[in-house]
């Protein structure tokens, strides 16, 4: 298609275009991972988190167990007989407050995992609606890790919304084997920065502006090649669903879920505050039973025994689903516009890959994962590779 030569730097300028996506791509990379994005506003949200008056305020199994006296005083937590441990405490109306840090100091020893995500030990949060319903995908992981690690501070802010009027803090050690310590946990109302609203705002338009500075020309000038379009087309539905918020929980989770609210239940029927213990060997000293609500596990709220509320994590169907997007982007790239020459349509689709990912960042639901990254970018290899092999089978049978 013909165009005038002031529409140049819309219609061409490839170059610059790829040097916007890179620098777009550190720009958000480096905003996002800024260490004074937030500023804490109110400190302490929940009582006794340095575990001075031991387990009051806190919920959990009797079993496993212990507190080193301080300072700080350190939460032990053993699990013997492979029997779960954990103590939890529960937030309310957290919707009061921007954004919830959790900081805390964790030390592990020999946990050994086993197959479902919740055999590890550390701390996450889950959050619940009005009806007592888990907040699916909500942002959840504070330190959650296997085998040995010595002293490390972790450091996590989670937005609320106002949908949110619950939060449990789980301090947990579901591995197989091993020792979790915790010590200096906070948990602190955090507002951001006024100067990282202001530069998340311009980095979207800038986002917006580039995205549009590429995809329009494109579509313009082959608007009358259906195969064009549709490789198109393809690319704006994986760039939507990318910034879109997580789904619900798959069904598929529901095993691994049902074995946690069994611990939960169970934990309920003897449910008491931990207790000092010296050493492992000394017996508890229980406290009195509290009172439970008829029908609802350990955690509190609306959550049934045969429902479990905790966040499978880890899918790896979500790795397929990167993968054979990106494989059929590349397949229908391939075929559309394999005149532009192998390179630089390797390059386009490692951009795509790589961009599509890191935008997930400004979605409070989505992460910017790696490992999702890397199947984005196998998936575009494979898929051209298909293409590769199939031109060169076909320059043979011709020949």
């Amino acid at each position: 298609m013909p165009y005038n030569s002031k529409l140049k730097f819309f219609y061409q300028c490839e170059k610059l275009k790829l040097i916007a996506l890179i620098l777009l791509s550190a720009a958000t990379l480096a905003l996002f991972g800024a260490g004074d994005r937030y500023r804490i506003v109110e400190r302490e949200l929940l009582p006794n988190l340095n575990f001075l008056e031991i387990g009051r305020y806190w919920r959990g199994t009797v079993g496993g167990v212990h507190f080193i006296p301080g300072p700080p005083t350190t939460l032990v937590l053993r699990n013997s007989g492979h029997r779960q441990t954990f103590v939890t405490q529960t937030l309310a109306d957290p919707h009061r407050f921007d954004n919830i840090r959790i900081a805390v100091e964790a030390r592990l020893e020999g946990i050994e995992a086993g197959r479902a995500w919740w055999q590890k030990a550390g701390v996450f949060v889950q959050s619940y609606d009005g009806n007592g319903d888990r907040m699916a995908y909500w942002p959840s992981n504070v330190a959650f890790l296997t085998g040995t690690h010595p002293w490390q501070r972790y450091d996590v802010v989670i937005p609320t919304t106002a949908a949110m009027k619950k939060m449990e803090i789980f301090i947990l050690h579901g591995g197989n084997s091993g020792e979790l310590r915790i010590r200096n946990l906070q948990v602190d109302f955090a507002k951001e920065a006024t100067w990282f609203s202001a530069s998340e705002n311009a980095l979207l338009f800038l986002w917006i502006a580039t995205t549009v500075w590429i995809l329009l020309p494109l579509a313009i000038q082959n608007r009358r090649a259906p195969l064009a379009c549709l490789t198109l087309a393809t690319f704006i539905g994986i760039l939507a669903i990318s910034v879109m918020p997580q789904p619900l929980l798959s069904t598929s989770s529901k095993p691994a879920l049902d074995k946690v609210a069994i611990l939960m239940a169970a934990a309920d029927d003897d449910a008491e505050s931990p207790t000092q213990k010296t050493t492992p060997k000394e017996p508890s000293k229980p406290a009195a039973k509290a009172k439970r609500p008829k029908k609802k596990a350990a955690m509190g709220g609306n959550i049934q025994a045969s429902k479990a509320q905790i966040q499978l994590k880890g899918d790896r169907r979500q790795y397929v689903a990167h993968f054979l997007s990106h494989a059929i982007l590349a397949l229908l790239a391939g075929l559309a516009f394999s005149r532009v020459g192998w390179w630089r349509l390797s390059v386009c689709l490692l951009l795509a890959g790589m961009t599509n990912e890191i935008l997930q960042i400004f979605v409070v639901t989505r992460s910017a994962g790696l490992a999702d990254g890397i199947a984005n970018i196998a998936g575009a290899a494979a898929g051209l590779l298909l293409i590769f092999a199939y031109h060169l089978l076909r320059q043979r049978l011709s020949a």
